[in-house]
């Protein structure tokens, strides 16, 4: 791998880089309120057009889908709704490639067109 990052910090200023392979135009961020932010999502299959993701916590996810579009998003309490503050559980948006949602449920069904 010869890929590279470049940017500068000023003093006491920090950035974090996740680093996740693509399978079939699919990455995982993760939650994105920890430092080891994968460790939030246990479980990513993909069944045909959609995910089943297992959580392990509740918070705010993200995950690269590249130009795939999100029909629904559905979890164990029910449909969510797109939302693009994202301020409440159980709502998702979109923006340049990256789903990202409130989730409280520990299973979660994604579909994509």
């Amino acid at each position: 791998m010869r890929d590279t990052i470049k940017g500068k910090l000023s003093e006491l200023n920090w950035k974090l880089y996740v680093v996740s392979p693509l399978i079939e135009g699919i990455g995982i961020v993760g939650l994105v309120d920890v430092f080891i932010s994968p460790k939030g999502i246990s479980c990513l299959e993909r069944v045909e057009n959609s995910l089943i993701l297992r959580l392990e916590y509740s918070g705010t996810f993200k995950i690269f889908i590249g130009n795939k579009k999100v029909e629904a998003v559905v979890g164990s309490s029910g449909k969510y709704n797109y939302d693009e503050n994202l301020s409440m559980l159980r709502t998702y948006k979109t923006s340049e490639g990256l789903l990202e949602f409130r989730s409280n449920d520990k299973t979660l069904f994604i579909y994509l067109s």
